[in-house]
């Protein structure tokens, strides 16, 4: 809060102040008060103020999938009230079925002071980072966390599961010129499950794990972007700007332990296109090429979404592993109406809702040296079969979804349907989908 200088709007931020005290000593509005912030964050401070460490995400603490079963949780973090240098990350977790402890941890240095969170904007800083993990193959986690309790319920088996070891170091430079840079060496070691086999494809054997040593530089721009920092993120406030990424990295078969020599580009614009009165379209359009042979897990899967939670950037109506691809492009269009119809239906008009329309899709390719089919060099593998998927379809068009949706319902839900418009006598897909979503804000 800033003040003004005649000094009146801090007399009245204080009796703000004292007036919340007085009412936080009422304990149905201190629990309710409570509940809210944990509903909003997921996290719980261990002191009320200033507080030097966090526990959570409380959203995560429990959860299942088909590896796992019931999967535990447990750890937290470290704010500026500790270090204004240094931040700190860590969790154990154990899946009950595989009985298998896992852990991650994150130890971040900030070149720069921070006032509570390691993300305040701009970000100059050098990272270690180490997962032992689960890595479920074809569901790639963007704005959410992957094991989030709310995403346990799935529409097909949760099964295309692997484990991973993932070492990172790096460097990440932010600019006020919308500039910014990424630089990581990382070690990826894959490992193969009962449900993620690593057959050669020329049924000479199997392997156990693969590893991967890489270099990936990366780039953002995006200019005049400025962000509303939160206590445990920030968002944009600018998404009509444009943003631009791209990222490249490279292995050496031989070199710290690499398997393979390979290159994977990728490419992405995301932006705001304002079309008053009648709406706004948000758009992200994406492509990526992975250069040299390589097996599947190495390769590019499109994400899908297992879940009944709508999520952004994924398809509703794909299964993990559909199709596995070594260059793409992806798109994903989204119009927000802002009520262009309701708002002219009587009755209706009075509930305030929203219209919104979807487009996403994806087209690529496989090349002959990375199809398990065509290749018999024993240096791939040939795909995980499951009966209950489509896995490894050959993409001969595009793979393209669409939906509809209600929005501001009761003004926190939405609910949208998918509709799948290709590749639909693929065995044991959705044709259909219904999602829900919940948008709290205060």
């Amino acid at each position: 809060y800033r003040s003004n200088d005649n000094g009146t709007d801090g007399g009245k931020t204080k009796d703000v102040k004292e007036m919340i005290a007085k009412l936080r000593t009422i304990p149905i509005y201190y629990w309710t008060e409570q509940f809210v912030n944990l509903l909003f964050s997921g996290y719980i401070p261990v002191k009320e103020e200033n507080t030097p460490f966090y526990i959570g995400p409380v959203n995560t603490m429990i959860s299942y999938n088909g590896m796992e079963k019931i999967r535990l949780k447990f750890g937290g973090m470290t704010t500026a009230y500790l270090n204004p240098h240094l931040f700190g990350t860590a969790h154990l977790i154990y899946g009950i079925d595989d009985k298998r402890l896992k852990y991650s941890g994150r130890l971040e240095y900030s070149f720069k002071p921070k006032k509570e969170q390691w993300n305040e904007f701009p970000v100059h800083s050098l990272r270690l980072q180490y997962d032992n993990d689960i890595y479920q193959y074809g569901q790639q986690y963007i704005y959410t966390n992957k094991d989030n309790f709310l995403l346990s319920l799935k529409r097909l088996p949760d099964n295309m599961i692997g484990y991973v070891r993932n070492a990172e170091l790096t460097y990440t430079l932010e600019r006020h010129s919308g500039f910014s840079f990424t630089g990581i060496l990382r070690n990826r070691v894959n490992e193969a499950t009962k449900f993620i086999t690593m057959e050669k494809s020329d049924g000479s054997g199997s392997v156990d794990e693969i590893m991967q040593t890489e270099l990936e530089i990366g780039l953002r721009y995006a200019p005049g972007e400025k962000f509303v920092q939160h206590k445990w993120n920030r968002k944009s406030k600018t998404p009509e700007l444009p943003v631009f990424t791209l990222n490249h990295s490279i292995s050496k078969a031989g070199v710290l332990g690499s398997d393979y020599s390979i290159q994977h580009t990728e490419f992405s614009y995301r932006q705001r296109l304002m079309a008053a009165p009648v709406g706004y379209f948000d758009v992200m359009l994406k492509a990526g090429k992975v250069w040299g042979q390589a097996p599947y897990p190495l390769l590019i899967i499109p994400n899908a979404n297992l879940s009944y939670t709508y999520r952004k950037e994924t398809f509703e109506t794909m299964t993990p592993m559909e199709f596995i691809l070594d260059q793409h492009l992806t798109w994903d269009v989204v119009y927000y109406m802002n009520g262009l119809i309701f708002n002219r239906t009587p009755l209706i008009k009075n509930l305030k809702l929203r219209e919104v329309l979807y487009c996403r899709g994806t087209w690529g390719s496989l090349s002959n040296r990375n199809n398990p089919a065509i290749d018999s060099s024993g240096n791939i593998f040939s795909y995980p079969t499951d009966k209950s998927k489509a896995t490894g379809t050959v993409m001969k068009e595009p793979f393209v979804e669409i939906g509809g949706g209600v929005e501001n319902i009761f003004k926190i839900a939405s609910v949208n349907f998918f509709k799948r418009m290709t590749y639909k006598n693929s065995p044991d897909v959705d044709q259909w989908g219904l999602r829900i979503a919940v948008h709290l804000q205060y």
